[in-house]
């Protein structure tokens, strides 16, 4: 299970990086510097000015990531061990066994672990 978290992280990291860093150079350095000049920590001001701006970028970073990631059915299949089922693998094993109207619905019997 690890080597399939640390592989699928691996290919998530750059997306991240790059849509993360897209909205870091958005968020102006002022408002940071005037939280701390009014007496806020730096932590603090992390937390109050600059997380707050960062968010939406975080959240399309993670969606971004989780959509890249449930493509990955190489590493998923490759990487997995013989407990763990991962949803690209699940839905790669209903296709070959036929084609039904349930790999269309991705029904959560196919998210299961087994």
């Amino acid at each position: 299970m690890h080597a399939l978290i640390i592989g699928h992280v691996a290919l998530a990291v750059p997306y991240v990086v790059l849509v993360v860093g897209t909205g870091m150079k958005s968020v102006r350095a002022d408002l940071e510097e005037a939280a701390m000049s009014l007496g806020s920590t730096p932590i603090h001001a992390f937390f109050a000015i600059t997380l707050p701006l960062l968010f939406p970028s975080i959240l399309g970073a993670a969606l971004f990531a989780f959509a890249v990631s449930l493509d990955q059915f190489v590493i998923s299949y490759f990487l997995s061990s013989p407990g763990y089922t991962t949803l690209p693998v699940q839905i790669y094993s209903a296709i070959r066994k036929g084609f039904t109207p349930e790999i269309n619905a991705i029904r959560p019997c196919f998210c299961s672990v087994r």
